[in-house]
């Protein structure tokens, strides 16, 4: 399992006790190593959780998107080669319509 980014920040305890547990890359760009990633992030999430009563165990998954996406370290996400290429593309795409030189 490769979910290189953790939804903690850089060494903290919470990180490094789900690194371990759930055998998570360290290194952002294995992350794309990952054949399943909505799987590996249910697996995470069920981990997480796990001490949440039943009811706190159904979890919407889209609910979580946006408070992770502000916690993610953009420094570490541009390790990633499918996000450098995402952001190559936005880029060329934004010139071509002269919306940034």
């Amino acid at each position: 399992m490769n979910l290189g980014l953790a939804l903690y920040s850089e060494g903290s305890t919470d990180q490094r006790f789900l690194q371990q547990e759930l055998r998570l890359s360290r290194k952002a760009k294995q992350v794309e190593l990952d054949t399943d990633p909505k799987r590996t992030l249910k697996e995470v999430l069920q981990k997480a959780y796990a001490h949440k009563s039943r009811r706190h165990h159904r979890i919407d998954l889209d609910l979580l998107y946006e408070p992770l996406a502000r916690r993610i370290n953009l420094g570490r996400l541009s390790e990633v080669p499918a996000y450098q290429q995402f952001k190559a593309d936005l880029i060329f795409a934004l010139k071509k319509l002269d919306l940034i030189r």
